[in-house]
């Protein structure tokens, strides 16, 4: 009877970490119970075969409601927490069967909300992770067993955006990891000591704020190469070189940077830009002539201290052109308005000085149709923005050869429906489909030596994944994924058929055996896993590391295809100008 009056809460589409938490405390029930009595209304108590408690809590119309408590045979709490209106809700904690906690998640209407707390086999927090409607959304963080922070990272729906640091335990930052939607772009180690304690590598200081105050480069404890230092406001203030700690006078690339000015006849200014060495460097500005009129506070004469207001007319320089210089390389030139936005018809190059592409600028961004080139001449890649600057509707790429590289569809600047990569010769490499910019449905990823099949639902893998040998498309992989998490068995096969490995996954952990093969079909070593970490090596029990007791993977992310280069055109505008 138990079973009946849990299996319609279970056919119902409830949220992943309610049915994950429900199939807990129906696991954890014996065969024995379902001759035991339930009250479909009220409070009830449910026993192992041995006698031990197993569950206990409030039942409303026959399915669970309000607190409950789930234990272990020997009498252990394994999990506690609240259902309000049949839902997961408030804060539920998950214990070890020596009643320790290891987990602690707050849900609301039945989904994540609210930060996850994952303990320590001390019972120290060692991670909290942001949720949102069962999404992750928000800073993660990771901390030592001292309670200071270990590493800080940003979540956008669900996958690391944006800049995460690292911290060492005296909580000097020593990595800042760049994420792009889920794709570790860039790690850069900073503020590094060797095994004698000797600085090493580029050591740098920050404001409050964030904002780089002070970076150098060192070498057995001693300053090698340049040091830098800026403002509060991020711009360069000074640079020195340096040599195994000694300073290096009047080196030739630090030449002071010089900004030439020409004025009209008045003295209003109508041109400036930066030099370096007689070489033209950064953004250079054309000014027109503008008469402008201003209501001035003036004396009101020679003798008195009484001021008054007076109207002044006057001429005043506005920018109405720009053209932005790379090491001497004319790169980009074109109209801007009073604020130095790009308006107009803009013309771009390559830093090598051959033409890149030409097109429409509204406040600072591309609108309209826009083709770019190769410094050879051939079409790199095309398509259109609206008036906000975002890509829409069909966009191509093209080899240097003039073969086609990508076709896509952009939506509001999100991809939107098929995604297509070719090979040189015309051969597809990747396909599938995105919506509002996260990948759905089936996908083919294929290489001369690989390829996998499967498919995504809101970019996460979700069906079974299958992998292959190349060119003769012989099994290599094979195995299942609920919600971006390996579950099931997976199992890996050598190039002649036999396996490779095999074992299996319950929400993204390995569990139970786990056993390895050499191509001739011998097993030759077999691990048990409980929840990730290795208890038995060929059957002796293993004793976790304390790395290996508060391990916590994500679930694994895919190599995305990248949007258009576009938007790091503009990263690098920004840079240029930002580095005059």
């Amino acid at each position: 009877m138990f079973y009946r009056l849990f299996v319609p809460v279970l056919q119902k589409r409830l949220p992943y970490s309610l049915r994950i938490v429900l199939l807990y405390l129906i696991a954890a029930i014996p065969c024995s119970l379902k001759a035991q009595t339930v009250n479909p209304n009220g409070y009830n108590t449910f026993y192992y075969d041995n006698g031990a408690k197993s569950s206990e809590g409030t039942m409303r119309d026959g399915k669970p409601d309000g607190y409950w408590k789930n234990y272990y045979k020997n009498g252990k709490l394994k999990i506690e927490g609240n259902r309000k209106d049949f839902l997961l809700d408030s804060v539920w904690k998950f214990y070890t069967d020596r009643g320790r906690i290891t987990k602690a998640v707050s849900y609301a209407e039945g989904k994540k909300n609210g930060y996850t707390f994952n303990y320590d086999t001390n019972q120290r927090v060692s991670s909290k992770e942001p949720f949102v409607n069962d999404i992750k959304q928000g800073t993660a963080f990771s901390y030592y067993p001292s309670g200071r922070t270990k590493q800080m990272t940003p979540y956008v729906n669900g996958r690391p955006d944006g800049i995460a640091y690292e911290y060492a335990e005296d909580s000097t930052i020593i990595s800042i990891i760049k994420y792009q939607g889920g794709i570790l772009a860039n790690v850069e180690r900073i503020n590094r000591k060797d095994e004698n304690g000797k600085k090493q590598g580029v050591w740098k200081s920050f404001y409050e704020d964030g904002k780089l105050k002070e970076e150098k480069k060192f070498k057995d404890d001693q300053v090698d190469g340049y040091a830098k230092t800026y403002d509060s406001k991020g711009n360069l203030t000074n640079t020195e070189k340096f040599n195994n700690g000694k300073q290096v006078k009047n080196a030739p690339e630090l030449a002071h940077l010089d900004v030439y000015k020409d004025y009209y006849d008045d003295g209003t200014l109508k041109y400036e830009g930066g030099y370096i060495n007689g070489m033209p460097v950064g953004t250079h500005y054309h000014y027109k002539l503008k008469y402008l009129c201003d209501s001035l506070p003036v004396a009101r004469d020679d003798t008195s201290d009484v001021m008054i207001k007076k109207q002044v007319c006057r001429n005043r320089p506005v920018p109405d052109s720009a053209i932005v210089y790379l090491e001497g390389i004319k790169t980009d030139y074109g109209a801007v308005d009073s604020l130095r936005n790009r308006v107009g018809i803009w013309t771009e190059y390559h830093n090598t000085g051959e033409f890149k592409g030409k097109g429409l600028y509204l406040n600072d961004k591309r609108v309209g149709e826009w083709t770019f080139y190769y410094p050879n001449g051939q079409i790199e890649q095309k398509g259109k923005y609206d008036k906000k600057g975002q890509a829409q509707g069909d966009w191509r790429w093209y080899y240097e050869n003039g073969a086609l590289m990508r076709e896509e569809t952009y939506i509001n600047n999100l991809r939107d429906g098929t995604m297509t990569e070719y090979t040189e010769d015309g051969k597809v490499l990747t396909k599938g489909d995105f919506a509002d910019d996260m990948q759905q449905g089936l996908w083919i990823y294929e290489t001369p030596e690989y390829k996998a099949v499967g498919k995504y639902v809101d970019d996460k893998p979700d069906s079974l994944w299958k992998s292959y040998y190349m060119p003769k498309e012989r099994l290599k992989f094979e195995g299942r994924f609920l919600n971006g998490d390996e579950d099931g068995v997976h199992t890996w096969y050598y190039e002649n058929g036999r396996k490779m490995m095999q074992g299996a996954y319950s929400g993204g952990m390995k569990q139970n055996d786990w056993k390895f093969y050499d191509e001739n079909g011998y097993n030759y070593l077999t691990i048990f896993y409980e929840n990730d970490i290795e208890v038995k090596f060929q059957g002796t029990k293993v004793v976790p590391t304390y790395e290996e007791s508060i391990r916590d993977y994500s679930s694994v992310t895919s190599k995305k295809p990248d949007k258009t280069i576009l938007d790091k055109d503009k990263e690098v505008k920004k840079d240029e100008e930002g580095g005059e």
